[in-house]
């Protein structure tokens, strides 16, 4: 049974919890103390593998360009990740 999102917030307003939103660009911004404790624990559960991110793509460096533009059309569930070359000597 597929939930409607729309009924989701519909609910959440009528038992008037509060929703708040979150931006990574604000906290970065207006509380850098408060960023920085909150990547320096993110990278803590990456390195216990707690947490897992989702990566839909990766694209050589030399590919941006078309990683950007596949990020462009949306739809992509996902980071897109880009990755250097390696040199091979």
């Amino acid at each position: 049974m597929e939930h409607d999102p729309a009924d989701w917030f519909c609910r959440i307003r009528s038992s008037r919890k509060r929703v708040v939103p979150c931006s990574i660009q604000w906290l970065k911004r207006l509380r850098p103390a408060l960023f920085r404790q909150d990547l320096i624990a993110l990278f803590d559960l990456l390195q216990q593998q707690r947490i897992k991110p989702l990566i839909a793509l990766r694209f050589p460096l030399a590919e941006a360009r078309q990683a950007h533009e596949l990020l462009g059309k949306g739809g992509v569930t996902g980071k897109i990740v880009l990755v250097r070359q390696r040199v091979v000597a």
